[in-house]
């Protein structure tokens, strides 16, 4: 995506030569066009654009395809862009002019990522079918059992959780309610359950598949699904009211 002609023929000619299939847009509207249309691995997106910009694009862009990878490239790096670039998950950051050679090594190593990404999303919805098929209702263990209990509905800042059904209801300017999978259902469940208190990665996983994994594998697993859940329960998925980032840390539910 870039709104240079001779810049985007040229990135576009030097990955088909490499063996991508590869489709280009020259402007913003374009390229969230391609992506309502089909499914895509990785955008290579520039940052400067007029009419609407990379950032506005990155957003939009998430809201389409969540794991969709993406790669910017800027001919003018400023802090603002490389913070944008960071919120929105971008794989990398490369300056223009970029080499041949560099440019191939970050889309691989995007598309690997993505990759294993997908692949531990999918390992992990596996093994928590297998899970629930092998342990009966009344085989469950007991701290389990005792945790899921007591509460039918969680409330906790504005947020109500009705755990059996997956159900939140937002009591906010703009009073509304969505419907949850099991994930989401799990991940804000853990969620509110520890209030104002930061929850790693790793640990959301756990509550939400029962399966231990490093942090940065975890990270990669949960981002989609965080991503999701934010847009379900918050009113500006950029600027989260509920559930806030901890750059390192992991994330927490704000009581108010």
């Amino acid at each position: 995506v870039d709104d240079e002609d001779r810049v985007r023929e040229g990135l576009c000619w030097s990955l088909r030569m490499t063996g991508y299939q590869v489709d280009e847009a020259a402007s913003g509207v374009q390229a969230l066009a391609l992506l309502g249309r089909g499914t895509f691995d990785l955008m290579l997106l520039d940052m400067n654009m007029p009419s609407m910009d990379g950032v506005e694009v990155m957003e939009r862009a998430r809201r389409v395809q969540p794991d969709l990878a993406i790669i910017v490239l800027t001919g003018h790096a400023t802090l603002d862009s490389a913070i944008a670039a960071v919120k929105w998950g971008a794989s990398d950051y490369l300056l223009k002019p970029v080499g041949i050679q560099s440019l191939k090594a970050a889309v691989n190593k995007a598309l690997e990522e993505r990759a294993g990404q997908l692949r531990q999303q999918q390992v992990m919805a596996l093994m928590s079918q297998v899970t629930a098929v092998l342990q009966p209702p009344d085989r469950m263990p007991a701290e389990a059992t005792a945790a899921s209990q007591p509460d039918k509905v969680l409330s906790v800042g504005g947020l109500a959780l009705d755990v059996a059904k997956r159900t939140v209801t937002i009591d906010a300017e703009e009073p509304r309610s969505a419907e949850l999978t099991e994930a989401e259902a799990d991940i804000l469940q853990e969620l509110m359950r520890h209030p104002d208190q930061v929850r790693t990665c790793r640990q959301l996983v756990y509550a939400a598949w029962g399966h231990d994994m490093s942090e940065a594998e975890a990270a990669g697993t949960v981002r989609s699904h965080l991503f999701r859940l934010r847009k379900k329960i918050e009113l500006d998925s950029g600027n989260p009211q509920f559930i806030k980032t901890v750059r390192g840390g992991g994330y927490f539910l704000a009581k108010t």
